[in-house]
């Protein structure tokens, strides 16, 4: 892998932070609260429930269901995770199903592992810099999706980030635009190392009944480091290539510099 995509050595904690241990609310209805160099673990989620909220320099593994959960009630709260680690149980239960969730956040230089999910953006997100990598799933065979949307969303951007779906069993997409909830609109996956899935990228773009629009996936690196065909069966479900304001183009093998076309 590149060295100018994320790792280990370039997202999370930077050398030198010393953790306390958080002792704050877990939910967090201040505007503009900044929560930092701390260690959150056990006793819950963080639920975001103001604007301008920032968790930085900081580990987060509370083996609830959503490590940080936005509130949902409320229409403008937001958080920016930047330089800071989830952690996942690793439990192949698994307690730790995601590490984020919901309209409104933002990650930047941020490692993630030991999930089933990596995020779910619900819209108005933005994913760069970051390393999700070390998925886990139960004997039940859960899907696990590097980053998961239902549908119904705005406004997501995935961008320089190193997505990395080693399982070879029960795992869907390293992107999954879901439609359950509706269509996904104005999506740009963009400069990403992604690597295994069932497929690399569930577009949301159906053959029928098609609600999405203004779907971007650009200038991408993909690995055969695990499947020849770069996710287990391929590289994109469902893409449209007349569909509006659709873009395909910039994506190559990462080891050979080959042009990935369109499906």
């Amino acid at each position: 892998m590149s060295n100018t995509f994320p790792n280990a050595d370039n997202t999370g904690v930077p050398a030198g932070v010393t953790l306390t241990n958080y002792t704050g609310p877990r939910e967090i209805t201040k505007a503009n609260t900044v929560i930092q160099n701390v260690r959150i673990s056990g006793g819950g989620r963080i639920t975001i429930s103001a604007p301008g909220v920032v968790i930085k320099n900081s580990v987060i593994s509370t083996d609830d269901t959503f490590d940080v959960s936005m509130n949902d009630n409320v229409a403008n709260a937001s958080v920016v995770v930047q330089d800071s680690e989830f952690v996942g149980s690793y439990d192949t239960s698994p307690h730790s199903e995601m590490a984020i969730r919901g309209k409104g956040w933002t990650i930047e230089r941020v490692e993630i592992r030991g999930y089933r999910d990596g995020g779910g953006p619900d819209g108005n997100n933005t994913i760069e810099n970051s390393y999700i990598h070390d998925f886990v799933v139960s004997s039940e065979c859960e899907h696990a999706d590097g980053l998961q949307g239902l549908g119904n969303t705005n406004n997501i951007a995935i961008r320089h980030n190193t997505i990395d779906m080693a399982l070879d069993h029960c795992m869907a997409g390293v992107v999954q635009l879901g439609t359950e909830n509706g269509g996904n609109h104005n999506v740009t996956v963009d400069d990403n190392w992604l690597a295994g899935g069932a497929w690399v990228f569930y577009s949301s773009l159906l053959p029928s009944g098609n609600t999405s629009d203004n779907i971007r996936f650009i200038n991408n690196r993909l690995s055969k480091k695990h499947f020849a065909t770069y996710g287990n069966y391929g590289v994109c479900a469902n893409w449209i290539a007349n569909a509006a304001g659709v873009a395909w183009y910039g994506n190559v093998d990462v080891d050979s510099g080959a042009t990935i076309p369109a499906p």
